[in-house]
Parts: C-alpha cells; sequence; structure tokens
C-alpha cells in the first residue's frame, strides 16, 4: 500500500497537469468554434432580414412606378391596399413585422398583426435621425416601434425614395420588426451541443491520455525498481532493452544496464581491494611484529639481530610503499599530486628497490643482468620515479620462474632515456596484454606462486610516467619473457614542450 500511494503521489501531478491542459484547451475550442458558429448564424440571419427588405422596397417601387404612369402621386397609391397586403402576406411568411413611416415618423402602413394602431407608433428621435443621417437603421433592443410588443426584436430600418410625377423626391422609412426567439434557440442549443461535445471529447481525450501514460510509465516503473535495487545493492536484475517499443526507453534500458554493470564492477573491486589491502598489511605488520616480539623476549639470539633487524627494515620499507601507493592513488584521482622535479642516477634508484627483494632473490635463485652499466641521469621526481621502478620490479620478481633472469637496459637518446626491465617466465598471453594497466586487474593466479598483490601497481606506474610526460609500454612473448619500457624525456624537451604549451594556450581561448 505503501509503494502504491508514493507511486500516486509521483505520477499523480504530471497527469493532473496534463488532463487540466487537455480540459482548457478542450473549452477553449468549444468556446471560440460556438463564438464563431453564433456570429456566423447571426450574419445570416441579418442578411436574410435585409434580403427580405429589399425584395419588398423593390416590390413597393415597382408598383409605384406602375401607378405613377397612370398619373397619381404616392398619396394616392399607399393606401391602395398592395402594399396592406404586401406587409400582411410577408409577415405570415418570415413571421416579421413590417412599418412604413414618412419623413415626420409617423407610421403609413403597418402589418395587420402588429397588436396596436398605426396611429399610435411613432419612430423615436434617434431612430429617425439615424435613418435621415445613414439611410439605414439596426438595432437588437426592445421592439420600440410597438408599444404592446415586449418581445426582444431586431429593428432594422431602410430608405425608400419615391420620385413623384412632378419631379419631387419623398423618403420613406421601411422598418422590420423580426423576434429574436429563433435566434436565442439556436445560441442557447449551440452552448448546450458544444458543452456536451466538449465534454464528451475531454473524456475521450483523457482516457486516451490515461491509457497512454499507463502504457509508458509501466518502463519508467520497471527501471526505476531497477534502479531502486541497484541502489540497495542487488546487481543482479537487469533490463531487457528489446521489450520497449519506443527507442528512447530502449537507449534508457542499455544505460541503466551499463550502470548497474558498472556499479557491480565496482562493489567487486572494492571487496577485492578491501580484502588484498587487508592481506598485504596484514603480512608485513606479522612479521615485524614477530621479529620485534623475538628480540624483545630473547628468543632471537643477539648475533642474528642485525639480520633480523634488516628484514624488518625491508618489511617496513614494502609497508611504507604500501601505503604510498594508496595514497597517490588518491592523489591521482582528485589531481592533486604534484612534481619536484631534479636530475638524479637512475641507478641509484634501481640498486635501493633490489635491495628490498634481496631475500626474495636469493631463495629463488633468480639472476640480475645488466646492472654494470655506465650511470644514467633522468629528469624526474626521485620519489615517484622510485615507486615506478618498484612496481615494475616487484612484477618482474613475481612472474620470474625459479632460476630465471631479470634484466635492466639503460639507454641514452638523444630526447630521452629508457629503462626497460625485462624477466623471464610464463610471459603475459595476448587476450591480457591489453588489461594489466586497469585498475584492480590481477592476471591468473597460476602464473605466479605470489597471490597477493592489490592490482593497483601498474596503474599508479602509468599516472606516475603520464605526469612526467613520458611513455610506458609492455611486450610479451607467452614461454619465454615479459617487458616494460619507460621512455622518460629530457629536461631540455620537457622544457621545449612546456613553451610549446604555453604559446598554445592563448590560441585555444580565442
Amino acid at each position: 500500500m505503501a509503494d502504491g500511494a508514493k507511486k500516486s503521489r509521483r505520477f499523480h501531478p504530471l497527469t493532473m497537469r496534463i488532463i487540466c491542459v487537455e480540459v482548457l484547451a478542450m473549452l477553449a475550442c468549444t468556446i471560440i468554434i460556438s463564438i464563431i458558429s453564433i456570429s456566423m448564424y447571426k450574419y445570416s440571419v441579418l442578411a436574410s432580414i435585409a434580403k427580405n427588405d429589399g425584395i419588398l422596397a423593390t416590390s413597393i417601387l415597382k408598383h409605384y412606378h406602375e401607378e405613377n404612369e397612370e398619373g397619381q402621386n404616392s398619396i394616392d397609391w399607399i393606401p391602395d391596399g398592395y402594399t396592406q397586403e404586401l406587409f400582411d402576406w410577408n409577415t405570415e411568411e418570415t413571421h416579421a413585422l413590417y412599418f412604413l413611416f414618412d419623413t415626420e415618423g409617423n407610421c403609413v402602413i403597418c402589418s395587420k398583426q402588429v397588436n396596436c394602431e398605426k396611429e399610435k407608433i411613432h419612430l423615436d428621435d434617434v431612430a429617425l435621425q439615424t435613418i435621415q443621417e445613414d439611410g439605414k437603421y439596426l438595432s437588437d433592443t426592445l421592439a420600440m416601434l410597438n408599444p404592446k410588443e415586449h418581445r426582444p426584436m431586431i429593428s432594422k430600418g431602410t430608405v425608400i425614395s419615391f420620385t413623384e410625377w412632378d419631379g419631387t423626391v419623398t423618403n420613406y422609412y421601411l422598418f422590420s420588426n423580426t423576434t429574436t426567439s429563433v435566434m436565442d434557440v439556436f445560441v442557447s442549443k449551440m452552448w448546450l451541443y458544444g458543452l456536451l461535445c466538449c465534454m464528451v471529447l475531454t473524456g475521450l481525450l483523457v482516457s486516451v491520455t490515461a491509457f497512454l501514460l499507463n502504457r509508458n510509465q509501466k518502463p519508467l516503473e520497471q527501471m526505476m525498481q531497477i534502479a531502486q535495487q541497484c541502489a540497495k545493492g542487488n546487481y543482479t536484475e537487469h533490463l531487457n532493452p528489446g521489450s520497449f517499443e519506443e527507442p528512447s526507453y530502449e537507449a534508457m534500458a542499455y544505460s541503466i544496464n551499463e550502470l548497474a554493470y558498472a556499479a557491480e564492477n565496482a562493489e567487486n573491486q572494492r571487496k577485492q581491494f578491501v580484502s588484498n589491502v587487508s592481506h598485504e598489511l596484514r603480512t608485513p605488520m606479522t612479521i615485524i611484529s614477530g621479529y620485534v616480539d623475538g628480540m624483545l623476549d630473547g628468543t632471537v639470539p643477539k648475533n642474528k639481530r642485525v639480520q633480523y633487524l634488516s628484514i624488518v627494515s625491508q618489511e617496513m620499507q614494502r609497508l611504507k610503499i604500501l601505503i604510498s601507493s594508496m595514497l597517490n592513488l588518491t592523489k591521482f584521482d582528485n589531481g592533486t599530486i604534484q612534481i619536484h622535479y631534479q636530475l638524479f642516477p637512475i641507478q641509484d634508484l634501481v640498486f635501493r628497490t633490489i635491495l628490498m627483494f634481496e631475500s626474495r632473490l636469493e631463495k629463488r635463485n633468480i639472476t640480475l643482468v645488466g646492472l654494470d652499466s655506465d650511470p644514467v641521469q633522468v629528469w624526474g621526481d626521485p620519489d615517484l620515479i622510485g615507486q615506478v621502478i618498484y612496481n615494475l620490479f616487484e612484477n618482474a620478481v613475481k612472474f620470474v620462474n625459479t632460476g630465471g633472469t631479470i634484466t635492466f637496459t639503460f639507454t641514452e637518446e638523444p630526447e630521452s632515456t629508457v629503462l626497460a626491465i625485462r624477466n623471464t617466465g610464463a610471459g603475459i598471453s595476448k587476450e591480457e596484454l591489453p588489461k594489466i594497466f586497469e585498475r584492480f586487474y590481477k592476471s591468473d593466479d597460476s602464473r605466479s606462486h605470489d597471490k597477493t598483490g592489490l592490482g593497483i601497481g601498474l596503474d599508479i606506474t602509468k599516472h606516475i610516467v603520464r605526469l612526467h610526460k613520458a611513455q610506458i609500454s609492455v611486450s610479451s612473448e607467452e614461454g619465454e619473457y615479459t617487458e616494460f619500457s619507460i621512455r622518460l624525456p629530457k629536461k631540455e624537451k620537457l622544457e621545449e614542450s612546456h613553451t610549446d604549451d604555453t604559446e598554445e594556450k592563448p590560441k585555444e581561448t580565442m
């Protein structure tokens, strides 16, 4: 129930926003369409009234001209009954009331359906002035032509000009009153039908939207469940990208799976790292503690204390390098490590490193070759380069075969100094060769009797070499040898490279 409530709260705002937008959009469309329809209907009604009035005015003028040819004036023919019949007949057909006014605003003729005597019907001053000035009149107020009529009416006035036989022109005003009840019914029905259509279409649209949202939310819910499982440390469940129809969801599924795999790999590496660190720290600490306790309680003879103190010193150096490696690893990740360049003989670092492995070399009868070469000066940080030599030599000692050979090569080149360390032994397979510089990567334990190590030595070596703008390479032949080669640029080359970088920076920022 709690999970359901959370999901409801999570998706409810989005769903409600979409539904509100849809409802408002449909309502706005309904209002706009209704207003346009009503306006068009009103225009058609007014056009129909104008057409009917025009036909009626034409009929009256035609009859007048016929009578005028016989020598009668308007005063004679108007009451002749033709106009009255015309008004009455049109009222029966169109349900509109018709009035004819003289220039004074007095009603001369009106439809018999008007429930008021024509003598009591007059144009008010506003209507009379308007039709005299504009030649037309239009109003949708209450019927002001008939005092007894209280229904809303559309009053429309038109000027009819009669030319007398003596050439004088007399104006009469033809007015029609059309009830607005038909228009009102249409308007009411238009709003009612518009509202019903809006409700039906909104309901359908909301239903489709809810269906699509529910359909689109299912993949998101699956992804969220996998993400929650990963957050809890469970990396066994994964998504099936092929089950998603949307390409974007398929890409997201691939990304989430990759994140899960990466998190699982990082977790495994962390566990392996903690296990290896614990083992690596415990081994030298156990040796140091055992020898020191033996000397303190007298178990170790006095004539062998120097030998054991030498072993303790070697283990302390090993412990120091191990801790330094872990600290440097953090500095590399943070980008806070600094290089202190100086010129120094690289053979001195090699000799100091060999002394720390003296007992292991003697125990396995390993031969060292190439240490009698001429001294070679390198430009770099002695502490960091010393750690590189230690890591590479430690690897050589681990993987050299018993009774094998470790060969050092020191080469001076015009722009760099090359140090190579080769050990005989099983070598590295072509499949493993591209992976050996990866952090926490450890090759097959069957290749060495030494199953310890953190798997960070070569990763640290790679970072140190890059900081010195140097190059490191590895070559191996299975069953024959493995050789690591470091090419350190000389001081002049580094300074030249630094100058080039400084000159190029303004170009990059422009």
